[in-house]
């Protein structure tokens, strides 16, 4: 709460007490100092809360910032799986039409039925980190909790 709303909270305190007086109240001066002081505490606990309220509107701030960010790289990797994917039907096709022209492969070529055999684990490699990738994002688990015993804490 700024300086003028605290004085303007203090007048509006006095003024009360001066109406009081002009109607033959009886109010004692230790009364008066009562409201006055619980005057400026509530004026005290608005300023508390006003910087509160302002910190906590900068972290909701802070917060969709990170929060964007991280749907752009959603947003790109998605677009990385989805290349990588079209990449590995391309080159599926390019593998099957190569097997079907060259008809099957003999066993006296060990070390291209080698690199065949490897550039197929690579594949599923591939293949197997794109589905996990594409998984949905709020069944992943973030943490594990962990409890400890109650004897270390106690």
């Amino acid at each position: 709460m700024s300086r003028i709303k605290h004085e303007i909270l203090l007048l509006l305190c006095l003024l009360c007490g001066h109406i009081y007086a002009q109607n033959n109240l009886d109010i004692s001066p230790e009364a008066f100092q009562i409201l006055v002081t619980q005057v400026e505490n509530l004026s005290k606990l608005a300023e508390h809360q006003n910087r509160v309220i302002n910190e906590l509107q900068d972290k909701f701030k802070f917060q969709e910032n990170v929060n964007s960010e991280l749907m752009d790289r959603l947003d790109q990797q998605e677009r990385i799986i989805e290349d990588l994917s079209a990449k590995l039907v391309t080159h599926d096709k390019h593998q099957s039409s190569n097997s079907i022209s060259t008809g099957p492969k003999t066993t006296s070529n060990n070390s291209t039925s080698r690199q065949s055999i490897d550039q197929q684990k690579d594949i599923k490699h591939l293949r197997q980190g794109i589905i996990r990738r594409r998984q949905n994002p709020s069944t992943a688990v973030a943490f594990l909790p962990r409890l400890r015993k109650l004897s270390k804490i106690i």
